[in-house]
């Protein structure tokens, strides 16, 4: 891989990925909306920015003159918290978008189309999964496998290699959103106990370096006959995360669980299996004791607020 296009590269996931492709002498190409691309100045002079919004990303082949890409990153997607969650319209909106990112990869020369898949998906591969309609995620976790499958269809008619990676949870330095690892360090540095379930169920949790790294080596040498899940590979139940965030946060403090109900289902461990990334190279380096404490840090020092 020599030349990216990353749309959507200003956000978490994007931003690191941008870090690491570039630390690999990889040309960057940051494609997003123009108030995001102000926060990113530090890669100014390293990687070249494009303004424009998913909703326009049929135009990006006239606006970007270059050709021959090899890999197109695609994170971007509307609709990922609040209302627009439960917006059906758009969250099928984001599936057409998607759809236009292949074709538009395949007209800049890219030999590979590569997206941000949701771990969620795998619940409506069994009856029990899509007969669950309890939680807000129901129209987002459809879409997301509508693109999957859709989109490996557009690709192959495109000829294009296409992948659509799932991830499971990302966390980390850089994430500023109200998901579990970040609000519950938060809240625990406000002396705030956040309801919590029992956490039986199983959990995988990836640091964003290892994150990017990842999708770092699906886009240099992954096979699109396969299915890739970006996760740590090691699999726990919930509470055992929790405990060790208490421990790293704030040593000694009572652990509270079970004040939540947990509906959702419970899934086996050998759908957090990662050795089809293993067989291309990828290796998790920081542990989630280690990712958590540079987590903390991190959020000490920052001023942001989610």
């Amino acid at each position: 891989m020599k030349k990216a296009i990353l749309f959507g590269g200003a956000g978490f996931i994007g931003g690191a990925l941008v870090k690491n492709l570039l630390n690999k002498g990889i040309e960057v190409c940051i494609v997003d909306k123009q108030e995001k691309l102000s926060e990113i100045s530090l890669y100014k002079s390293k990687a070249k920015l494009v303004a424009c919004d998913i909703k326009e990303v049929v135009q990006l082949p006239e606006i970007i003159s270059e050709r021959n890409f090899d890999v197109f990153y695609q994170f971007a997607w509307e609709g990922l918290k609040g209302a627009d969650l439960l917006n059906y319209s758009l969250q099928i909106q984001n599936v057409l978008w998607t759809m236009d990112s292949i074709v538009v990869a395949k007209k800049m020369g890219c030999k590979k189309f590569i997206g941000a898949g949701s771990f969620t998906q795998q619940e409506l591969l069994s009856k029990e999964g899509r007969m669950f309609q309890q939680d807000k995620h129901k129209y987002y976790r459809a879409a997301e496998f509508m693109c999957d499958t859709l989109g490996r269809s557009v690709a192959s008619e495109l000829n294009i290699d296409f992948f659509w990676p799932q991830i499971t949870n990302i966390y980390g330095p850089g994430e500023i959103s109200a998901r579990l690892v970040n609000s519950l360090i938060r809240n625990l540095k406000k002396g705030i106990n956040m309801p919590l379930s029992e956490g039986k169920q199983l959990y995988d949790f990836i640091y964003i370096d290892d994150a990017a790294e990842a999708y770092y080596c699906i886009g240099a040498k992954g096979n699109s006959n396969e299915e890739y899940v970006i996760g740590s590979g090691s699999p726990m139940p919930l509470c055992e995360y929790i405990k060790m965030i208490y421990e790293v946060v704030l040593p000694g403090t009572e652990l509270h669980l079970g004040d939540l109900t947990y509906h959702g289902l419970m899934p086996d461990k050998n759908i957090f299996e990662i050795s089809a990334l293993n067989d291309i190279g990828f290796i998790p380096k920081i542990s989630f004791k280690e990712g958590i404490d540079r987590t903390n840090r991190w959020l000490e020092e920052s001023e942001n607020e989610y």
